[in-house]
């Protein structure tokens, strides 16, 4: 996902991403005075950075050198007790469209 942003002050971006520690920026132009990803909304990417950035959010996992940031993602989870939350409040389709689907929504997804 590439972001390009410009702020005359210090700013944080949400994006509709999920965070993982093994998010890696690349910087496509120079690099902002200041710049850190964070954890957002409990499962989201936050983007905090000051002046313009132009940067692409890769996703680097793997055998060969980062699969570190998978377990600080696990151990996340646990400290945050998501899944204890995922199970606790399971999303249901009638929690958020009660009335059923609206014109143009796929039935399945009507409660059965």
């Amino acid at each position: 996902m590439r972001l390009v942003a410009h702020s005359q002050g210090h700013s944080l971006v949400v994006l509709p991403r999920l965070y993982s520690r093994c998010i890696v920026p690349q910087f496509r132009g120079p690099v902002p005075d200041a710049f850190a990803l964070h954890r957002a909304n409990l499962v989201q990417t936050g983007v905090e950075f000051s002046g313009s950035v132009d940067v692409l959010l890769r996703f680097a996992a793997g055998p060969l050198g980062a699969s570190s940031c998978r377990l600080e993602d696990l151990e996340d989870a646990r400290r945050w007790k998501l899944v204890k939350a995922a199970t606790d409040f399971p999303l249901r389709p009638e929690a958020i469209c009660p009335d059923g689907p609206s014109k143009g929504e796929s039935a399945r997804t009507k409660p059965r």
